[in-house]
């Protein structure tokens, strides 16, 4: 067992001395407001709600043409006292100028309005844009009422932009090496932290002699952490594959960012520029053809006078290589996204990679700013006695004598027959009846035999089948459940919506999923099976185009409307036969949850818990107007487990009472359209909601889960400057005691690596052993007696077990047959760290046994590995699923910037190793 873990975070170094930086600012006009507000209102349809004017068109084009320069602000309705931009080469007012009047341009694009956007630029005054020279303190902050550090805004931008600059220069004169590779790192501009990249790009040759290209990338954000004075610094550190062979694929709705380099400035008159610009292409379907964002005939890019060719994007999307190795003094490397089928790199970091190149930038970040110490191992049992239910994953000794290894494979199949002995009379006391029929809708034989197989062996009910090859249905029978499988091909409802007509616009996109919504709530209907369950194997999403044409969210709803919850799963044919047995289990496990079963974790922590404890996990389902439905909807809700309840239990501000899961999941389907709500509607509707649960809980011990990505814009007393602890806020108002909502009463917020806000992480080495991975409960270096932030880490999960931690990108290693092997083509595992902040206790309470019991809750034995988020927080998430269209990806798929950890990131519906599965999103341009 691994007594510690090294997180990929740092901190500033007091005995250093003063930490500042000078800069030229530049503050946005405050006489222009008005003038681009009132211009930018024009013919709007309600101009009134409009208070800001949007500068990110400008900030975007900025990155692209002038990549020094750093904004501070995401809307211009800044005081003159707060600079909107930030650079160390300040551009000439002509050109600032000429930038604006490209902007004002965009904000207005028709040929009618040209003449207001003329007079808009003539009540300006040109010279009113001024650098001034200013020297920031990196480590201006407050401290919130609840001790937690409050750096300044501007930080967030310029301190990683200071670190990152320190880190290229180190790199000129101590380049990064490990075992003779060298990479060169400079400065990328980027709209969040800081980033360098390496470059030139690193060349793979795969066994067809084929080059692949790729580049390492550390990026710098500051952060903080609950409760805690010292802010934080992440590294977060990767891999970015380059598209070089092919044109570009565009996934539908979706831009592709290119990295574009010169040795000269872009803009003719401005400085050199050391850093690598970044711009996004996308498809103008005006045009039917792809061109830069804020660039094409009438864009910013268009009325910009350049040193040299920007290329043009449809060049660059038909022959990415071409400017790849330079053209004309320009090089453009477009960002590969799996979307564009197969690289030959993988994607991510192992250990063996990420704690050189990190050990390396702290000593470019030295003296002024040094490494946090290593997080320590929880004392506490982290297990609790083995199981007949868990002793199926006992793994099997390298080497255990044939002897053993029998015994091994006879308990793990004696555990499967006892969980399903536990599970049939559970599943019947879920469903009120002895009998379950599920609807399975198929296009495979081989899936539709794995699912067969998957419930059969699920339920215990091999050899019991009642009535053997029948077509249609098939049936088996125990003494505490009978199940029925009605046997449907899924023809026509599975086609693209539209049948053969392709639906553009809203209109037309919603009558196609009308449509085949009211075709799949006849079909249930009128087969008459009484079904509660519906398995659907249905296409990918990418296998429809263009992607709304998928039917899976119209499948759902109708099937809701029917009555029925649904799981899907993607058909078994070519590379995903492989895994149709793993991804048809995890589809039945996943339906029989939605079905309100529940096999909660056991726990290891005995009288330091009390007994009978419900989990509370709040959830905010939230649609966009402007989503793939085109209707707003935001709806808190309340997933329980509750020990004495058979059933997981549901609630929402609609359902008024606590409602079986199943019975929330549909209400969610059916839900129509609702009136778009202000944020302080929003915040109102969460508060009084969470009051109302927790009135409910006052007089029973329980515990509530709450997710901070999810729900802090609506629940803000979830943001790391307004948590005090044992204290809860609602809304905008006042912080209270939690002990006043009841003595019985636990609080927890969970934080994933979502916007880097948790570290990347190894285990360092030891006598001599490479740097490698743990699981457990780990406590922060210089942790407090009454400390309330851990962390949680899992297991190496499902496809990458295998996977070695000693694997690289660049250096060969020796494997377990002897043979020297490199890893380029391996993706990276890396558990992610979920941090886990127990912000509510009572007097004579450990924090560290409620944190302990939060992570094994992510240990759930009818899932094959660990789950992101603890089961409660994870159903509640799942949830949403019903009221969102989304993609259900069934094996894992790596976006660029990412790399496989424990948790997911936006894929909410899921089948097999997704839900356990984190993409560790690197947030950037790459994600548009």
């Amino acid at each position: 067992m691994a007594a510690s873990i090294r997180p990929a975070a740092f901190r500033y170094d007091p005995a250093s001395g003063p930490f500042t930086a000078d800069f030229h600012a530049l503050a946005f006009p405050s006489a222009w407001r008005k003038i681009i507000l009132d211009l930018y209102r024009l013919e709007k349809r309600n101009p009134d709600r409009i208070k800001s004017v949007p500068i990110r068109r400008l900030n975007e084009t900025i990155r692209a043409v002038a990549p020094d320069l750093l904004s501070t602000a995401k809307q211009a309705t800044l005081d003159d006292s707060s600079p909107w931009l930030y650079t160390t080469s300040p551009l000439e007012p002509r050109i600032l100028n000429t930038l604006v009047t490209a902007w004002l341009a965009d904000l207005q694009r028709k040929e009618s309005m040209f003449p207001h956007v003329q007079a808009a630029w003539a009540e300006m005054d040109p010279g009113a844009l001024q650098w001034k020279k200013v020297t920031v303190d990196l480590v201006e902050q407050t401290v919130s009422d609840g001790g937690t550090a409050r750096p300044t805004a501007r930080l967030h931008r310029l301190l990683p932009d200071v670190l990152a600059a320190s880190i290229e220069k180190y790199g000129r004169e101590h380049p990064y090496v490990d075992e003779g590779v060298q990479l060169n790192f400079r400065r990328v501009a980027t709209d969040r932290g800081a980033e360098l990249m390496s470059w030139p790009a690193h060349p793979h040759i795969d066994e067809d002699g084929t080059t692949w290209w790729f580049s390492a990338f550390i990026k710098i954000t500051l952060q903080t952490e609950p409760f805690s004075d010292v802010p934080r610094i992440h590294l977060h550190t990767g891999v970015r594959r380059w598209l070089h062979h092919k044109p570009v694929y565009f996934p539908s709705g979706h831009g592709v960012t290119a990295y574009l380099l010169t040795p000269g400035p872009w803009l003719t008159g401005a400085p050199q520029t050391a850093r690598i610009a970044t711009a996004s292409m996308a498809y103008d379907r005006s045009l039917r053809q792809v061109e830069w964002k804020r660039g094409g005939p009438n864009g910013m890019l268009d009325q910009l006078s350049f040193a040299r060719d920007f290329p043009a994007a449809d060049q660059l999307r038909k022959e990415p290589g071409r400017w790849f190795n330079g053209e004309n003094g320009v090089t453009a490397a477009v960002v590969y996204h799996t979307m564009m089928g197969s690289h030959a790199v993988g994607a991510g970091f192992m250990p063996r990679d990420r704690e050189p190149l990190t050990e390396w930038a702290a000593k470019a970040l030295a003296p002024s700013v040094m490494m946090l110490g290593d997080a320590t191992q929880s004392r506490l049992p982290g297990k609790p006695q083995q199981s007949s239910v868990a002793a199926r994953k006992v793994s099997m000794p390298r080497d255990a004598t044939a002897e053993e290894k029998a015994a091994v494979k006879a308990a793990k199949a004696q555990a499967v027959q006892d969980a399903a002995q536990l599970r049939r009379p559970m599943v019947a006391t879920v469903l009120g009846a002895d009998t379950l029929n599920v609807d399975l809708y198929w296009q495979t034989d081989a899936m539709r035999e794995e699912l067969i197989n998957a419930a059969v062996t699920d339920l215990g009910l091999l050899g019991q089948e009642r009535q053997a090859g029948g077509t249609e249905l098939r049936e088996w029978t125990s003494p505490e459940l009978e199940l029925r499988i009605h046997l449907h091909p899924l023809g026509g409802l599975g086609g693209p919506l539209g049948n053969g007509t392709v639906p553009y616009g809203r209109t037309d996109i919603d009558a196609a999923i009308a449509d085949r919504r009211a075709a799949a709530r006849d079909h249930a209907t009128k087969a008459g099976t009484n079904a509660r369950l519906t398995l659907i194997e249905l296409e990918k999403r990418k296998a429809f185009t263009p992607a709304h044409c998928d039917p899976k969210y119209a499948l759902r709803l109708g099937f809701a409307d029917a009555g029925r919850v649904s799981q899907f799963v993607v058909p078994a044919r070519g590379t995903d036969i492989k895994t149709a047995a793993h991804r048809a289990q995890a589809a039945w496990g996943d339906g029989l949850r939605q079905l309100g079963m529940r096999i909660v974790p056991a726990h290891s922590l005995g009288t330091r818990l009390p007994d009978g404890l419900s989990q509370v996990a709040f959830w905010a389902v939230k649609r966009r107007a402007d989503g793939p439905t085109g209707k707003p909807l935001f709806m808190p809700i309340a997933v329980m487990i509750r020990p004495q309840q058979d059933c997981i239990l549901g609630r929402s501000p609609e359902t008024g009472d606590w409602v079986p899961y199943p019975q929330l999941l549909l209400r969610l389907a059916g839900h129509g359209a609702q009136d778009k709500l202000s944020e302080p509607a929003k915040r109102s509707m969460y508060g009084m909601f969470v009051k109302q649960v927790l009135a409910d809980l006052r007089y029973e011990p329980a515990l509530i889960l709450t997710h901070a990505h999810n729900s802090r814009l609506d629940w803000p007393g979830l943001q790391d400057g307004l948590m005090i602890r044992d204290h809860v806020q609602f809304g905008d108002a006042r912080p209270e005691k939690l002990s006043a909502y009841g003595k019985q009463l636990r609080f927890a917020r969970l934080r994933t690596s979502e916007g880097y806000e948790t570290t990347q992480w190894w285990k360092p080495k030891s006598r001599g052993d490479e740097p490698g991975l743990a699981a457990g409960l780990w406590i922060p270096a210089g942790a407090s007696d009454d400390n309330r932030v851990f962390g949680s880490t899992a297991p190496k999960a499902g496809p990458f077990k295998s996977t070695a931690v000693t694997a690289s990108r660049y250096v060969p290693r020796i494997n377990a047959q002897g043979a020297e092997t490199l890893d380029t083509e391996v993706p990276a595992w890396n558990p992610a760290n979920l941090e886990i902040t127990m912000a509510g206790c009572q007097d004579g309470d450990d924090p560290e046994a409620w944190a302990m019991f939060i992570h094994q809750q992510r240990f759930a034995s009818d899932y094959a590995d660990a789950l992101a988020l603890p089961l409660a927080l994870h159903l509640a998430k799942r949830a949403e699923d019903y009221a969102l269209p989304s993609e259900e990806p069934d094996v894992i798929k790596l976006d660029e910037d990412t790399e496989a950890t424990d948790e997911t990131a936006d894929e909410p519906e899921v089948t097999v190793y997704e839900t356990l599965v984190q993409y560790e999103l690197e947030f950037g341009d790459d994600d548009e």
